[in-house]
């Protein structure tokens, strides 16, 4: 990829156009990025959570009915929501990556009494 973008940020200075494909390039990871979180129940609810608060904590059962009362009824009983908090722990974890693009950042604290990470944007 970086050989192509430099084979095409040099062909736009060129024809006066520069800058616009690392613009569009940014433009789709990020809507990549926002689609991998909405694609899942467990990631748009917790977009919902994070959208009017700066910082969330609490234990992985407080998580839990947090984002099924975000969700409703309806989603929390299909078969694309977790079934376990462990399932729902991993799949957490497989969307940290993509939250810490936007701004939120998941920690685990590590503690005898099982807690949560807090949710931090």
């Amino acid at each position: 990829m970086a050989d192509v973008a430099h084979w095409v940020t040099s062909c736009e200075m060129d024809i006066g156009i520069k800058g616009e494909f690392l613009k569009a390039h940014a433009r789709n990871q990020e809507s990549a990025v926002y689609a991998n979180i909405e694609a899942s129940p467990i990631g748009s609810a917790i977009m919902v959570l994070m959208s009017c608060r700066h910082k969330w904590t609490g234990t992985p059962t407080e998580l839990s009915a947090a984002l099924e009362d975000i969700a409703g009824e309806r989603q929390v009983r299909s078969k694309s929501w977790v079934a376990s908090l462990k399932g729902m722990s991993r799949l957490i974890k497989r969307l940290t990556p993509s939250f810490r693009k936007i701004g939120i950042e998941i920690v685990k604290k590590d503690c005898k009494r099982q807690t949560t990470p807090p949710i931090n944007k």
